[in-house]
């Protein structure tokens, strides 16, 4: 099995995410996608918050990063603000987009990480408006098939833990989100009170097999 994390605030995992108010949409058109991004690499270069992975729909967002300081409200806060006063500026609108404070899940085991990545690149598969994660535009998952992403989204950690060669690299995590989320993780997150920790208890079997097959080739994640 992968090492565990630290679990304190400081150079910890998390899976942050947060929906609209009354699941009401968060953006309107093409340009307010834009607008998170670009909101993204505002929090990655002022807060020092490593992101690995992050999708936006209509109605919600979700992101998996690294605090390298104990900052986590803070960047997020940041995001979450900004976002909204510019979409209520450019859309003459008053008042909150998201429904309250963001939710976040400390990711406390390596192997859930690369799960949880995958679990945000199919959102949009599982939501039904795309049967290829690489076709929607408004995820990170474009980058990591496609080799060509901003400085700020931190895909080489994740792939050189598939494969040293850039290219093996992306083909094997290409086959890995295609292999689906698993049912535990699935199930974790359709409960209504998500725990605060992802970890053992919602074991992804699949991922394991992988970190050991990359483990006896001497190509160990992380």
């Amino acid at each position: 099995m992968p090492r565990a994390l630290r679990l304190s605030d400081k150079d910890s995992y998390y899976h942050v995410l947060n929906r609209g108010v009354s699941h009401n949409p968060i953006v309107f058109c093409d340009t307010d996608y834009n607008i998170f991004i670009k909101g993204l690499k505002e929090v990655s270069e002022k807060f020092q918050i490593d992101i690995f992975a992050f999708c936006l729909m209509t109605n919600h967002f979700h992101l998996a990063i690294r605090t390298e300081h104990a900052n986590l409200s803070e960047g997020i806060k940041y995001l979450g603000q900004t976002f909204t006063q510019r979409i209520n500026k450019i859309h003459g609108r008053d008042g909150p987009l998201f429904k309250g404070r963001f939710k976040s899940i400390c990711v406390t085991d390596e192997a859930y990480l690369f799960s949880l990545i995958r679990y945000i690149h199919l959102n949009p598969v599982e939501a039904g408006l795309t049967a290829d994660p690489s076709a929607y535009r408004w995820s990170s998952h474009p980058f990591y098939k496609n080799g060509n992403h901003p400085s700020w989204l931190k895909c080489e950690k994740i792939l050189s833990s598939f494969a040293i060669n850039q290219s093996a690299a992306r083909y094997e995590f290409e086959k890995f989100i295609a292999e689906g989320n698993e049912k535990t993780l699935a199930s974790f997150y359709r409960r209504k009170n998500l725990a605060p920790h992802l970890n053992g208890d919602t074991a992804c079997r699949s991922f394991e097999t992988q970190v050991n097959q990359l483990k006896r080739a001497d190509l160990a994640p992380f």
